[in-house]
């Protein structure tokens, strides 16, 4: 009997199916299984380290330039390795063809890599071959495909590398084929790995809080399901909810919402991702240069969809959630979680714009920069952070306070700040708190708390009641100065400070012979409003300082090597800023997603 001697030719694509940044056996058992590689195409516009544009299909798509469009661009492309050595053992390959193919043609483009299947994922982390990346050359896919280079196949047999970088430029669900063709164009060999591209938002459910504002309008929050699921094995029950902050207008929340989508992705979290987008560009306007000047208002939008979102956590999205709120929007996440009753186990707290006071009322967290210079000569009585100190606990009056507002949450909350801050940096009490500074981004946390009673217009950057100003009721014209009573039972219905106009009369109306409690009541039914423009904040953010209420461990200085991989060359320094974390390239701070990751268990069942 005659014996044959059969090779059987091992071809695969094996993609990167749990995105750790590293392909190996367990990637292997996935693509084993046959399931669908779900990933995004790359229509966002970004450049360099730092520059671009976030937002899907808005500018010119990454995906239609003929490079990569630096290191802010590379979370859009996805890594899979050619684990063909053993057919390249066993083949002269100079005898035969191998060609990437797409039967959905100018689909995909591909790039060649250095990398191993162990490091597939070092474009995201590491300088030198991101920039390596960067500056290859981008092959599209065309009708008759790729035919990948004698380099590269000598590559995988002899160096055990075959990683290529794809980018997805249109929405498919063909796959990306690789076809082993003899010298006369025979097929002889092929393998296919399915794929479902679509955008990126139909990877993540996004829920919509805006129509909830105004409260009188009795709107409802919007849920947009996921479209485009990893597979089996590939989503857990988890949730990780990221709620943006300030000044972030609807279009730019996809934005924001997508990048750190993207991030969470590569750093290996499996859990659902919800993005949450709430009213907190009130005021934002094109003459202001696109900014926000009505910082209070946003305040006020924040604590009234706080009810929303807590019935969103607990009924809607519930299960085992981890919380992340960026700037403002932790003051919206913390009344979710204090005031409403939302469940969350981690509460990840990010660049805060919220006073440390809100969780911890000590007199020891006080600091002398939170106040404004003209008051140190006043008994503290008279001030207005201290007014509600005369009041007792059943009064609405009583609540007119940020102290330990939020301190509930501060069992289960994560405080991510920066000694680098910007936008909450520390202002030095010795100096005027002007608008400027306002205006250009630094101090302005600080600048909108310290402007409170000394504007003259209260929808810029201050407000015109309350606050550091003062009640010309007690203005002596022999003095040239203010003269405060001399017992708290006078400024109960004419404080020292500036009372603001008659919006706010019936705050001020002493309970009378009949206990009407007009001022209690009025408390109690304006009590955001009060919160966000009439009471000044006597501590620093939580955003750019350490929180010693927290649990140990539970703070973190982003601005450290820690969560730092290098800086952009551009900045100059090495502050990371107000919005770094999705602003800077993922490439530096990709740290800072792995602690969430590894916080929340996310990469676990």
């Amino acid at each position: 009997m005659d014996e044959c001697e059969v090779n059987v030719l091992k071809v695969d694509l094996v993609p990167d199916w749990n995105h750790d940044r590293k392909i190996d056996d367990t990637d292997r058992g996935f693509s084993d299984q046959g399931q669908t590689f779900s990933f995004w195409k790359n229509d966002d516009d970004d450049s360099g380290d730092l520059g671009g544009n976030d937002i899907p299909g808005h500018g010119t798509a990454d995906a239609a330039h003929s490079g990569v469009d630096g290191v802010r661009d590379l979370v859009d492309w996805f890594p899979v390795f050619l684990d063909m050595k053993a057919t390249l053992d066993i083949l002269d390959y100079s005898q035969f063809i191998f060609v990437l193919t797409c039967p959905s043609a100018n689909s995909l483009n591909v790039i060649y890599s250095d990398l191993t299947p162990a490091d597939a994922g070092k474009y995201l982390t590491d300088q030198t071959t991101a920039n390596a990346i960067v500056g290859s050359t981008i092959q599209a896919i065309g009708a008759n495909g790729i035919q990948l280079t004698t380099a590269f196949l000598d590559s995988i047999k002899n160096d055990g590398k075959g990683i290529v970088l794809v980018e997805a430029k249109n929405v498919t669900t063909q796959p990306l084929r690789l076809r082993i063709l003899d010298s006369v164009n025979n097929e002889i060999c092929a393998k296919d790995l399915p794929l479902k591209i679509t955008g990126v938002e139909d990877m993540y459910w996004r829920v919509n809080l805006r129509p909830v504002i105004p409260l009188e309008n009795n709107g409802n929050p919007a849920i947009t399901d996921a479209s485009n699921l990893p597979g089996t094995g590939l989503i857990t029950d988890k949730r990780f909810v990221f709620v943006h902050g300030y000044s972030v207008s609807e279009s730019a929340a996809r934005g924001w919402l997508s990048e750190v989508f993207k991030r969470t992705y590569w750093s290996g979290s499996l859990a659902r991702f919800y993005g949450v987008t709430w009213f907190g560009n009130d005021s934002q306007a094109w003459y202001f240069a696109s900014k926000t000047p009505n910082y209070h208002v946003n305040v006020i939008h924040a604590l009234d969809s706080a009810e929303a979102f807590a019935d969103v956590l607990n009924n809607d999205i519930g299960g085992t959630i981890t919380l992340a709120s960026h700037s403002l929007g932790n003051v919206l996440s913390s009344a979710a979680i204090t005031k409403h009753g939302a469940s969350v186990a981690q509460f990840l707290m990010l660049d805060a714009a919220v006073a440390i006071e809100a969780f911890d009322g000590d007199p020891s967290e006080q600091d002398d920069d939170m106040w404004y210079t003209d008051w140190p000569s006043y008994a503290e009585w008279l001030w207005c952070s201290e007014w509600y100190t005369n009041f007792p606990s059943g009064d609405g009056r009583h609540a007119l306070t940020w102290r330990d507002t939020f301190s509930p949450a501060a069992d289960v909350a994560y405080n991510f700040y920066s000694s680098g801050e910007d936008v909450l940096k520390s202002h030095p009490h010795t100096t005027y708190p002007g608008l400027w500074c306002y205006f250009g981004g630094e101090y302005a946390w600080a600048l909108q708390e310290k402007r409170k009673g000394l504007n003259w217009i209260s929808s810029i950057g201050g407000s015109t009641y309350g606050g550091w100003g003062f009640n010309d009721y007690y203005w002596d014209n022999d003095l040239s100065a203010y003269v405060p009573p001399t017992n708290t039972q006078a400024i109960l219905s004419r404080p020292f400070f500036r009372p603001g106009g008659s919006e706010l009369a019936d705050l001020y109306v002493p309970t009378d012979t009949n206990q009407t409690d007009v001022g209690s009541q009025y408390a109690t039914d304006h009590l955001n409003f009060l919160l966000a423009g009439f009471i000044p904040s006597r501590t620093l953010p939580a955003g750019a300082n350490n929180m010693s209420v927290l649990l140990s461990g539970h703070n973190f200085n982003m601005q450290t090597p820690t969560f730092q991989t290098g800086w952009p060359a551009s900045r100059n320094n090495t502050d990371w800023l107000h919005s770094d974390l999705r602003v800077v390239a993922y490439l530096y701070v990709y740290r800072l997603y792995d602690k969430f990751r590894d916080l929340g268990g996310l990469n676990q069942p």
